[in-house]
């Protein structure tokens, strides 16, 4: 069953509460699943180590991920989508580690 994205014409990522409900308490309506909260980041990406994952950023070879936030999951096509694989991501700032399905805080800064 697919996602709920409108409520009554109105975007679901507009809404804040549903009756008195703060919208991130909702697990589902009406046994819809609600759609995962995420965050997008750009990053570059190494399976092996954090200096690859910043050289990759800092060489322009980046690509869109998606965090979510309710579950800790990172997603690499869209949210709620596939599973982005373990390694290390940099945004330019630092870089961050996802292993079993957590992506960690920054841990350094990048060397540009």
């Amino acid at each position: 069953m697919a996602n709920i994205t409108q409520i009554s014409g109105v975007s679901y990522s507009s809404i804040t509460e549903i009756g008195p409900v703060l919208k991130a308490n909702i697990q589902n309506l009406g046994g819809v699943d609600t759609p995962p909260t995420c965050t997008e980041y750009t990053f570059g990406y190494d399976s092996g180590g954090s200096d690859k994952a910043c050289s990759n950023f800092a060489a322009g070879s980046t690509g869109t991920y998606y965090h979510d936030e309710s579950t800790g999951t990172l997603y690499s096509d869209s949210c709620g989508g596939t599973q982005a694989g373990d390694g290390y991501y940099a945004d330019g700032n630092g870089y961050r580690s996802y292993f079993s399905g957590t992506l960690s805080e920054p841990l350094g800064g990048c060397r540009r």
